[in-house]
Protein backbone atom coordinates (compact mmCIF):
# COMPACT_ATOMS: atom_id res chain seq x y z
CA UNK A 1 0.00 0.00 0.00
CA UNK A 2 2.87 2.66 1.01
CA UNK A 3 4.72 1.62 -2.42
CA UNK A 4 1.27 2.50 -4.52
CA UNK A 5 1.04 5.89 -2.53
CA UNK A 6 4.40 6.81 -2.86
CA UNK A 7 3.68 5.98 -6.51
CA UNK A 8 0.56 8.68 -6.67
CA UNK A 9 2.87 11.46 -4.59
CA UNK A 10 5.43 10.73 -7.24
CA UNK A 11 3.05 11.40 -10.57
CA UNK A 12 1.21 14.18 -8.47
CA UNK A 13 4.37 16.18 -8.29
CA UNK A 14 4.71 15.73 -12.05
CA UNK A 15 1.10 16.46 -13.23
CA UNK A 16 0.92 19.57 -10.74
CA UNK A 17 3.35 21.78 -12.10
CA UNK A 18 1.35 21.84 -15.52
CA UNK A 19 -2.42 22.74 -14.10
CA UNK A 20 -3.63 26.34 -14.32
CA UNK A 21 -4.70 25.51 -10.48
CA UNK A 22 -1.62 24.79 -9.22
CA UNK A 23 -0.04 28.34 -11.10
CA UNK A 24 -2.78 29.94 -8.95
CA UNK A 25 -1.89 28.64 -5.42
CA UNK A 26 1.54 28.94 -6.20
CA UNK A 27 1.35 33.17 -7.21
CA UNK A 28 -1.23 33.43 -4.31
CA UNK A 29 1.32 32.45 -1.99
CA UNK A 30 4.09 34.22 -3.77
CA UNK A 31 1.68 37.63 -3.08
CA UNK A 32 1.42 36.02 0.50
CA UNK A 33 5.61 35.67 1.46
CA UNK A 34 7.41 36.70 -1.09
CA UNK A 35 9.00 40.78 -1.48
CA UNK A 36 6.51 43.02 -3.31
CA UNK A 37 8.13 46.23 -4.36
CA UNK A 38 4.83 48.35 -4.99
CA UNK A 39 4.09 47.48 -1.11
CA UNK A 40 6.36 49.41 1.01
CA UNK A 41 6.22 52.92 0.78
CA UNK A 42 9.98 54.22 1.89
CA UNK A 43 13.43 52.62 2.70
CA UNK A 44 16.74 53.20 3.73
CA UNK A 45 20.13 52.23 3.11
CA UNK A 46 22.16 50.09 5.51
CA UNK A 47 25.85 50.77 5.54
CA UNK A 48 28.26 48.75 7.88
CA UNK A 49 30.54 51.34 10.20
CA UNK A 50 32.98 49.17 9.29
CA UNK A 51 34.44 47.37 6.41
CA UNK A 52 33.86 43.64 7.37
CA UNK A 53 33.67 39.94 6.10
CA UNK A 54 30.49 37.69 6.48
CA UNK A 55 29.03 38.40 10.10
CA UNK A 56 26.01 39.15 12.03
CA UNK A 57 25.33 42.98 11.45
CA UNK A 58 22.88 45.07 13.69
CA UNK A 59 20.98 48.14 12.50
CA UNK A 60 18.63 49.96 15.12
CA UNK A 61 15.52 51.35 14.10
CA UNK A 62 14.53 54.62 14.51
CA UNK A 63 11.16 57.01 14.96
CA UNK A 64 10.61 57.29 11.25
CA UNK A 65 10.40 53.35 10.57
CA UNK A 66 8.60 53.28 14.11
CA UNK A 67 6.17 56.21 12.81
CA UNK A 68 5.56 54.35 9.37
CA UNK A 69 5.23 50.49 10.79
CA UNK A 70 2.05 48.46 12.97
CA UNK A 71 2.71 46.68 15.56
CA UNK A 72 5.63 43.72 15.90
CA UNK A 73 6.74 45.24 13.15
CA UNK A 74 5.16 42.68 10.23
CA UNK A 75 6.00 45.32 7.00
CA UNK A 76 9.95 45.26 7.43
CA UNK A 77 11.94 43.66 4.58
CA UNK A 78 15.48 43.75 4.29
CA UNK A 79 16.69 43.33 0.24
CA UNK A 80 19.82 42.60 -1.06
CA UNK A 81 21.44 44.08 -4.20
CA UNK A 82 20.09 41.53 -6.42
CA UNK A 83 16.81 42.36 -5.16
CA UNK A 84 16.59 38.98 -3.01
CA UNK A 85 14.92 38.67 0.25
CA UNK A 86 17.33 38.20 3.87
CA UNK A 87 16.22 36.70 6.46
CA UNK A 88 16.17 38.99 9.93
CA UNK A 89 15.37 39.08 13.55
CA UNK A 90 14.25 41.93 15.48
CA UNK A 91 14.51 41.68 19.35
CA UNK A 92 15.07 44.60 22.03
CA UNK A 93 18.50 45.82 22.65
CA UNK A 94 20.22 44.07 25.88
CA UNK A 95 22.53 45.95 27.77
CA UNK A 96 24.92 44.10 30.27
CA UNK A 97 26.11 45.89 33.18
CA UNK A 98 27.20 45.11 36.45
CA UNK A 99 24.82 45.81 39.54
CA UNK A 100 25.91 47.51 43.26
CA UNK A 101 24.35 46.25 45.93
CA UNK A 102 24.88 47.73 49.57
CA UNK A 103 25.96 44.85 52.12
CA UNK A 104 26.05 45.09 55.29
CA UNK A 105 28.96 45.22 57.80
CA UNK A 106 29.09 43.63 61.13
CA UNK A 107 29.42 45.61 63.68
CA UNK A 108 29.32 46.64 67.21
CA UNK A 109 28.37 49.44 69.52
CA UNK A 110 31.43 49.84 71.56
CA UNK A 111 29.85 52.88 73.89
CA UNK A 112 27.30 55.68 74.25
CA UNK A 113 27.98 58.36 76.19
CA UNK A 114 26.41 62.32 76.68
CA UNK A 115 28.00 65.32 75.47
CA UNK A 116 27.47 68.83 76.42
CA UNK A 117 24.95 71.16 74.14
CA UNK A 118 22.70 68.92 73.97
CA UNK A 119 24.79 65.88 72.04
CA UNK A 120 25.59 62.25 72.39
CA UNK A 121 28.59 60.17 70.82
CA UNK A 122 28.21 56.93 69.75
CA UNK A 123 31.15 54.55 69.34
CA UNK A 124 30.97 51.34 66.73
CA UNK A 125 33.78 49.01 66.02
CA UNK A 126 33.85 47.11 63.01
CA UNK A 127 34.60 43.15 63.54
CA UNK A 128 37.35 40.95 62.58
CA UNK A 129 37.75 40.31 58.78
CA UNK A 130 35.06 42.85 57.96
CA UNK A 131 35.29 44.96 55.01
CA UNK A 132 35.69 49.05 55.74
CA UNK A 133 31.91 51.01 55.33
CA UNK A 134 31.17 53.07 52.33
CA UNK A 135 28.39 54.77 54.73
CA UNK A 136 26.32 54.15 57.70
CA UNK A 137 21.89 54.05 57.97
CA UNK A 138 20.20 55.75 61.59
CA UNK A 139 17.34 53.35 62.36
CA UNK A 140 15.13 55.07 64.23
CA UNK A 141 11.12 54.38 65.11
CA UNK A 142 10.67 58.69 65.07
CA UNK A 143 8.93 60.81 62.02
CA UNK A 144 9.14 64.17 61.56
CA UNK A 145 12.24 65.83 63.04
CA UNK A 146 15.79 66.80 61.39
CA UNK A 147 19.27 66.10 63.24
CA UNK A 148 22.90 67.10 62.45
CA UNK A 149 25.22 64.04 62.68
CA UNK A 150 28.99 64.43 62.48
CA UNK A 151 31.41 61.12 61.77
CA UNK A 152 34.82 60.38 62.42
CA UNK A 153 37.32 57.13 62.22
CA UNK A 154 40.15 55.95 63.77
CA UNK A 155 41.71 52.64 63.09
CA UNK A 156 43.36 52.53 66.57
CA UNK A 157 41.18 54.28 68.67
CA UNK A 158 43.76 56.91 69.82
CA UNK A 159 44.02 58.94 66.84
CA UNK A 160 40.40 60.45 65.64
CA UNK A 161 39.55 62.25 62.22
CA UNK A 162 36.83 63.64 60.99
CA UNK A 163 34.89 62.02 57.73
CA UNK A 164 31.69 63.92 57.51
CA UNK A 165 30.94 67.52 59.41
CA UNK A 166 27.27 68.23 60.48
CA UNK A 167 25.10 65.54 57.63
CA UNK A 168 21.60 66.08 57.90
CA UNK A 169 19.57 62.89 58.69
CA UNK A 170 15.59 64.12 58.62
CA UNK A 171 12.06 63.06 57.92
CA UNK A 172 9.52 65.15 56.79
CA UNK A 173 6.34 63.23 56.30
CA UNK A 174 4.19 65.55 57.91
CA UNK A 175 4.55 67.22 54.91
CA UNK A 176 5.50 64.49 51.91
CA UNK A 177 6.67 61.07 51.86
CA UNK A 178 10.34 62.88 52.20
CA UNK A 179 13.01 61.29 54.45
CA UNK A 180 16.51 60.87 54.14
CA UNK A 181 18.85 58.30 56.90
CA UNK A 182 21.73 57.38 54.92
CA UNK A 183 24.94 59.32 55.48
CA UNK A 184 27.66 58.35 52.92
CA UNK A 185 31.73 57.78 53.89
CA UNK A 186 34.74 58.81 52.08
CA UNK A 187 36.42 55.78 51.06
CA UNK A 188 38.72 54.81 53.87
CA UNK A 189 40.12 51.94 56.09
CA UNK A 190 39.10 52.64 59.35
CA UNK A 191 37.61 49.98 61.80
CA UNK A 192 36.21 52.49 64.39
CA UNK A 193 33.87 55.09 63.79
CA UNK A 194 32.55 57.96 66.05
CA UNK A 195 28.91 59.81 65.88
CA UNK A 196 28.15 62.89 67.25
CA UNK A 197 24.17 63.07 66.85
CA UNK A 198 23.11 67.28 67.93
CA UNK A 199 19.84 68.42 69.35
CA UNK A 200 19.18 64.73 71.01
CA UNK A 201 16.01 66.04 72.67
CA UNK A 202 13.78 68.86 71.59
CA UNK A 203 10.59 70.17 72.27
CA UNK A 204 7.56 69.02 70.45
CA UNK A 205 3.98 70.71 70.65
CA UNK A 206 1.32 68.16 71.22
CA UNK A 207 -1.51 67.90 68.97
CA UNK A 208 -4.37 68.40 71.47
CA UNK A 209 -4.68 72.06 73.21
CA UNK A 210 -6.91 72.43 76.17
CA UNK A 211 -9.86 75.24 76.15
CA UNK A 212 -11.33 77.46 78.97
CA UNK A 213 -14.24 79.92 78.25
CA UNK A 214 -15.63 82.29 81.10
CA UNK A 215 -19.01 82.86 80.20
CA UNK A 216 -21.47 85.19 82.10
CA UNK A 217 -25.27 85.98 80.52
CA UNK A 218 -24.39 83.46 77.85
CA UNK A 219 -21.74 86.45 76.69
CA UNK A 220 -18.13 85.38 76.37
CA UNK A 221 -15.76 87.07 79.35
CA UNK A 222 -12.45 85.20 78.80
CA UNK A 223 -11.14 82.58 76.21
CA UNK A 224 -7.89 80.76 77.32
CA UNK A 225 -5.93 78.16 74.98
CA UNK A 226 -3.50 76.19 76.79
CA UNK A 227 -0.95 73.98 74.23
CA UNK A 228 1.14 71.54 76.13
CA UNK A 229 4.79 71.17 75.26
CA UNK A 230 7.19 68.22 75.69
CA UNK A 231 10.83 67.29 75.42
CA UNK A 232 11.47 64.41 73.05
CA UNK A 233 14.15 62.24 73.10
CA UNK A 234 15.93 60.71 69.54
CA UNK A 235 15.58 57.60 70.37
CA UNK A 236 18.14 55.13 67.86
CA UNK A 237 17.33 51.61 67.51
CA UNK A 238 20.54 51.15 66.08
CA UNK A 239 23.21 51.78 62.84
CA UNK A 240 24.31 49.74 59.89
CA UNK A 241 27.69 50.22 58.17
CA UNK A 242 27.02 48.94 55.23
CA UNK A 243 29.41 48.56 51.99
CA UNK A 244 28.74 49.12 48.51
CA UNK A 245 29.66 45.89 46.46
CA UNK A 246 29.47 44.95 42.65
CA UNK A 247 27.43 42.10 42.09
CA UNK A 248 27.62 39.61 38.87
CA UNK A 249 26.71 40.92 35.50
CA UNK A 250 23.23 41.31 34.37
CA UNK A 251 20.96 42.01 31.15
CA UNK A 252 19.05 44.83 31.05
CA UNK A 253 16.75 46.46 28.15
CA UNK A 254 18.75 49.46 26.45
CA UNK A 255 16.82 53.06 26.84
CA UNK A 256 17.13 55.45 24.79
CA UNK A 257 15.26 59.32 24.75
CA UNK A 258 12.95 59.98 21.66
CA UNK A 259 11.84 63.25 20.62
CA UNK A 260 8.11 64.68 21.47
CA UNK A 261 6.67 65.77 18.47
CA UNK A 262 4.63 68.23 20.38
CA UNK A 263 2.86 68.84 23.53
CA UNK A 264 -0.36 71.00 24.75
CA UNK A 265 -1.06 71.95 28.18
CA UNK A 266 -4.54 72.32 29.52
CA UNK A 267 -6.14 73.14 33.23
CA UNK A 268 -9.10 71.38 35.05
CA UNK A 269 -9.89 73.74 37.50
CA UNK A 270 -12.96 71.63 38.65
CA UNK A 271 -10.92 68.68 39.29
CA UNK A 272 -7.34 70.84 39.86
CA UNK A 273 -5.36 68.76 37.51
CA UNK A 274 -3.01 69.50 34.45
CA UNK A 275 -3.76 67.74 31.83
CA UNK A 276 -0.75 67.52 28.96
CA UNK A 277 -1.18 65.99 25.67
CA UNK A 278 2.00 64.33 23.81
CA UNK A 279 2.05 63.70 20.75
CA UNK A 280 4.50 61.34 19.36
CA UNK A 281 6.18 59.00 16.46
CA UNK A 282 4.46 55.83 18.45
CA UNK A 283 7.91 54.64 19.39
CA UNK A 284 8.00 52.01 22.23
CA UNK A 285 7.79 54.39 25.02
CA UNK A 286 7.85 53.54 28.60
CA UNK A 287 7.85 56.54 30.14
CA UNK A 288 6.96 60.23 30.14
CA UNK A 289 9.11 62.96 32.40
CA UNK A 290 8.52 66.91 32.58
CA UNK A 291 11.19 69.59 32.66
CA UNK A 292 10.29 72.69 34.90
CA UNK A 293 11.79 75.53 36.84
CA UNK A 294 9.95 75.23 39.93
CA UNK A 295 11.07 73.20 42.71
CA UNK A 296 10.23 71.63 46.12
CA UNK A 297 6.69 70.16 45.09
CA UNK A 298 5.70 66.11 45.31
CA UNK A 299 2.06 65.46 43.81
CA UNK A 300 1.07 62.25 42.23
CA UNK A 301 0.60 61.68 38.82
CA UNK A 302 -0.21 59.10 36.08
CA UNK A 303 -0.42 58.29 32.17
CA UNK A 304 -3.15 57.71 29.76
CA UNK A 305 -4.08 55.95 26.38
CA UNK A 306 -6.39 55.87 24.38
CA UNK A 307 -7.82 52.32 24.38
CA UNK A 308 -10.93 50.86 22.51
CA UNK A 309 -13.30 50.04 25.24
CA UNK A 310 -17.41 48.83 24.93
CA UNK A 311 -17.88 50.36 21.32
CA UNK A 312 -15.90 53.21 21.88
CA UNK A 313 -12.37 54.47 22.51
CA UNK A 314 -11.86 55.69 26.33
CA UNK A 315 -8.62 56.95 27.83
CA UNK A 316 -7.05 54.27 30.16
CA UNK A 317 -4.59 54.41 33.05
CA UNK A 318 -1.34 52.60 31.99
CA UNK A 319 0.99 53.92 34.95
CA UNK A 320 1.43 56.13 37.94
CA UNK A 321 4.09 58.31 39.64
CA UNK A 322 5.13 60.77 42.29
CA UNK A 323 6.39 63.67 40.39
CA UNK A 324 8.94 65.61 43.11
CA UNK A 325 11.70 67.97 43.16
CA UNK A 326 12.92 68.33 46.41
CA UNK A 327 16.25 70.99 46.63
CA UNK A 328 16.62 72.25 50.71
CA UNK A 329 19.39 72.96 52.48
CA UNK A 330 21.71 71.09 50.32
CA UNK A 331 19.49 67.93 49.91
CA UNK A 332 18.65 66.99 46.19
CA UNK A 333 15.81 64.89 45.56
CA UNK A 334 14.67 64.63 42.02
CA UNK A 335 12.21 62.41 40.52
CA UNK A 336 10.04 63.67 37.43
CA UNK A 337 9.21 61.00 35.06
CA UNK A 338 6.16 58.77 35.30
CA UNK A 339 6.68 54.91 34.04
CA UNK A 340 4.46 51.99 32.28
CA UNK A 341 4.92 48.95 30.13
CA UNK A 342 5.83 49.71 27.25
CA UNK A 343 3.20 50.97 24.65
CA UNK A 344 3.18 52.64 20.93
CA UNK A 345 0.89 54.83 21.15
CA UNK A 346 0.35 57.83 18.82
CA UNK A 347 -0.96 60.29 21.93
CA UNK A 348 -0.50 60.07 25.30
CA UNK A 349 -1.98 62.29 28.43
CA UNK A 350 -0.15 63.01 31.72
CA UNK A 351 -2.18 63.96 34.38
CA UNK A 352 -1.00 65.69 37.19
CA UNK A 353 -2.86 66.00 40.49
CA UNK A 354 -1.95 69.74 42.24
CA UNK A 355 -5.13 69.26 44.65
CA UNK A 356 -4.81 73.10 46.04
CA UNK A 357 -1.28 74.06 45.19
CA UNK A 358 -0.69 75.86 42.03
CA UNK A 359 0.08 74.69 38.74
CA UNK A 360 3.43 73.59 37.88
CA UNK A 361 5.26 75.43 34.78
CA UNK A 362 6.04 72.84 32.53
CA UNK A 363 8.83 73.95 30.30
CA UNK A 364 9.24 71.09 28.54
CA UNK A 365 8.45 66.87 28.09
CA UNK A 366 11.06 64.27 27.73
CA UNK A 367 10.51 60.52 26.40
CA UNK A 368 12.34 57.59 27.38
CA UNK A 369 11.84 54.06 25.64
CA UNK A 370 13.31 50.80 24.65
CA UNK A 371 15.40 50.54 21.80
CA UNK A 372 15.05 47.56 18.92
CA UNK A 373 17.80 46.38 16.67
CA UNK A 374 17.33 44.41 13.46
CA UNK A 375 19.59 41.44 12.82
CA UNK A 376 20.67 40.25 9.37
CA UNK A 377 23.80 38.12 8.20
CA UNK A 378 25.75 40.94 6.10
CA UNK A 379 27.82 39.05 3.31
CA UNK A 380 30.84 40.86 2.28
CA UNK A 381 30.61 43.51 -0.62
CA UNK A 382 26.70 43.60 -0.59
CA UNK A 383 24.14 46.46 -0.63
CA UNK A 384 21.27 46.22 1.51
CA UNK A 385 18.11 48.10 1.71
CA UNK A 386 15.17 48.38 4.54
CA UNK A 387 11.93 48.89 3.17
CA UNK A 388 8.79 49.84 5.07
CA UNK A 389 5.80 51.44 5.25
CA UNK A 390 2.87 49.15 4.39
CA UNK A 391 -0.58 48.47 5.55
CA UNK A 392 -1.28 45.27 4.09
CA UNK A 393 2.12 43.06 4.73
CA UNK A 394 2.44 40.36 7.10
CA UNK A 395 5.34 39.41 8.86
CA UNK A 396 7.40 37.04 7.26
CA UNK A 397 8.75 33.98 9.18
CA UNK A 398 12.48 32.91 8.82
CA UNK A 399 13.96 29.85 9.34
CA UNK A 400 17.28 31.42 9.91
CA UNK A 401 15.75 34.22 12.73
CA UNK A 402 16.02 31.68 15.60
CA UNK A 403 19.91 31.24 14.42
CA UNK A 404 20.27 34.67 14.71
CA UNK A 405 19.35 34.73 18.13
CA UNK A 406 21.41 32.28 19.12
CA UNK A 407 24.64 33.33 16.94
CA UNK A 408 24.01 36.93 18.33
CA UNK A 409 24.22 36.06 21.99
CA UNK A 410 27.98 34.73 21.71
CA UNK A 411 29.13 37.02 18.96
CA UNK A 412 28.73 40.98 18.81
CA UNK A 413 26.75 42.27 16.05
CA UNK A 414 28.71 44.76 13.92
CA UNK A 415 27.05 48.56 13.95
CA UNK A 416 25.58 48.85 10.97
CA UNK A 417 23.65 52.56 10.29
CA UNK A 418 20.28 53.74 7.90
CA UNK A 419 21.34 55.88 5.79
CA UNK A 420 18.14 59.25 5.59
CA UNK A 421 14.80 57.93 4.69
CA UNK A 422 13.87 57.51 0.83
CA UNK A 423 10.92 56.76 -1.37
CA UNK A 424 10.38 54.08 -2.99
CA UNK A 425 9.76 55.05 -6.10
CA UNK A 426 7.69 51.01 -6.87
CA UNK A 427 5.15 52.45 -4.14
CA UNK A 428 1.52 51.69 -5.45
CA UNK A 429 -1.05 52.32 -2.77
CA UNK A 430 -3.75 51.20 -4.67
CA UNK A 431 -2.03 47.88 -5.08
CA UNK A 432 -1.66 47.66 -1.53
CA UNK A 433 -4.60 48.40 -0.53
CA UNK A 434 -6.56 46.32 -2.92
CA UNK A 435 -3.63 43.95 -3.20
CA UNK A 436 -5.06 40.66 -1.62
CA UNK A 437 -8.78 42.15 -1.43
CA UNK A 438 -9.74 39.23 -4.01
CA UNK A 439 -9.10 36.61 -1.24
CA UNK A 440 -11.95 38.20 0.40
CA UNK A 441 -14.50 36.97 -2.38
CA UNK A 442 -15.95 34.10 -1.18
CA UNK A 443 -17.95 33.16 -4.86
CA UNK A 444 -14.44 33.24 -6.19
CA UNK A 445 -12.72 31.02 -3.12
CA UNK A 446 -15.49 28.43 -3.88
CA UNK A 447 -14.31 28.58 -7.53
CA UNK A 448 -11.07 27.66 -6.54
CA UNK A 449 -12.04 25.09 -4.22
CA UNK A 450 -14.24 23.18 -6.95
CA UNK A 451 -11.20 23.89 -9.45
CA UNK A 452 -9.01 22.00 -7.17
CA UNK A 453 -11.22 19.24 -6.18
CA UNK A 454 -12.05 18.43 -9.77
CA UNK A 455 -8.18 18.78 -10.89
CA UNK A 456 -7.42 16.88 -7.75
CA UNK A 457 -9.83 14.23 -8.21
CA UNK A 458 -8.98 13.92 -12.28
CA UNK A 459 -5.31 13.30 -11.62
CA UNK A 460 -6.12 10.33 -8.69
CA UNK A 461 -7.69 8.67 -11.27
CA UNK A 462 -5.88 8.91 -14.38
CA UNK A 463 -2.51 8.33 -11.74
CA UNK A 464 -4.42 5.18 -10.24
CA UNK A 465 -5.49 3.46 -13.63
CA UNK A 466 -1.90 4.03 -14.82
CA UNK A 467 -0.55 2.48 -12.24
Amino acid sequence: MMKILSRIFEKLTEKLPGIALAVLLQSSLECLGDFEPFQYESFKKMEAQTPMKEAIAAAQLDSQIFSATRNNFPAIRIIDKDDVEVPYLIQKAIDTKTRIIEENCRSDVMSLRELPENKIEITIRLRENEPSADGLTLITPHKNFERRVSVFGSEDGEYWIEIVKGALVFDYSRYMDVDNRKIDLLKNKFRLFRLEVEDVVDEKASPFRNLWLKMSDEAELEHVEQFSVFNRTFRIDRIDLWRRNKRQQFKNEVKANYPVAKFTISEDEEKKQTIIEVATLREPLTSLGIATPDRNFHRRAHVEVKRAQYGSEDWVEIGHATLSKIDFQGFRKETIKVGFPENRADVYRLVINNQDNQPLEISGMAAEGNVYEILYLNKTENNYRLFYGSETAEGPRYDFASVLGSMGETNQPVPTSLSAEMSNPNFNADLDQKGFQFLENKWLLVLITAIMVAALSWILVSTGRKI
